[in-house]
């Protein structure tokens, strides 16, 4: 099974965006975390210290699907590089990495 470089391109960019939008909200995850902790910790207000932590953990899950997304990219820009360089033998070891890698995506 070969890939074609347009194919790679563009479940790269999928992903390049989609890694984008998880660092975003991850971003204003804890954006919101952090004046949600200026305003409860002074007040001793545990419950929106709480409210805090959640936001935290969802961007700690953000990060996490966007490292996976770049994991994938940088194996399609390494099985691309490796078609780019020209004729060689071909042992399938760049998409069974890949493979390996959206296999593991899918089950988390």
């Amino acid at each position: 099974m070969s890939l074609s470089m347009q194919s790679i391109h563009e479940v790269a960019k999928k992903r390049t965006r989609r890694a984008r939008a998880n660092v975003e909200r991850a971003e204003a995850q804890l954006k919101s975390a952090n004046e949600t902790l200026e305003k409860a910790i002074p007040q001793g207000d545990t419950e929106q210290i709480e409210v805090a932590h959640i936001e935290t953990k969802q961007a700690e899950e953000a990060v996490s699907k966007a490292t996976g997304d770049l994991q994938v990219v940088e194996t399609l820009l390494e099985l691309e590089v490796a078609k780019a360089d020209g004729p060689h033998e071909a042992n399938g070891e760049g998409l069974k990495s890949l493979v390996r890698l959206l296999n593991r995506e899918r089950k988390t």
